[in-house]
């Protein structure tokens, strides 16, 4: 009893270590990429990071999307500014994209961007070989 009891716990821990971590990757690619576009364009960003893990296209996991080479140019870039982290804005993205990744997990998200899987930002040529879905702010979101 107590070894299940232990091993139920460990399980718990190490879910919301994975958890935690997976939203710290979220909220940093959202800063990164949408900070100035505000809670519209910080949820067109994540949305597209959700839609990627719902596709056999992708890696199934934030972090593993984050870091995939090629994908995200300033991926890491976050850790690199120390601080960073504990400023305001960083905390409103943080606790926004916590809900997000919340209701994502639970099954109630509500895509914002039409399925896209890809976004670049307007001054940026666009990206060929993709559908076009949508412009929010300074963002091109493709599929």
């Amino acid at each position: 009893m107590v070894l299940r009891l232990t091993l139920i716990l460990l399980f718990v821990m190490t879910v919301n270590v994975a958890t935690a971590k997976e939203v710290q990757c979220l909220a940093d690619m959202a800063y990164i990429e949408a900070r100035g576009e505000g809670s519209r364009g910080i949820k067109a960003v994540t949305d597209v990071m959700f839609n990627r893990i719902k596709s056999p296209k992708f890696p199934s996991t934030v972090c593993s999307n984050y870091y995939k080479r090629g994908q995200y140019e300033r991926a890491g870039a976050i850790n690199k500014t120390p601080g960073v982290r504990q400023t305001e804005a960083y905390k409103r993205v943080l606790n926004q994209v916590s809900s997000e990744y919340k209701s994502f997990i639970n099954g109630t998200h509500k895509d914002s961007v039409n399925g896209a899987l890809f976004f670049n930002a307007t001054s940026n040529h666009p990206i060929r070989n993709v559908s076009y879905r949508m412009r929010l702010g300074s963002h091109h979101f493709y599929r």
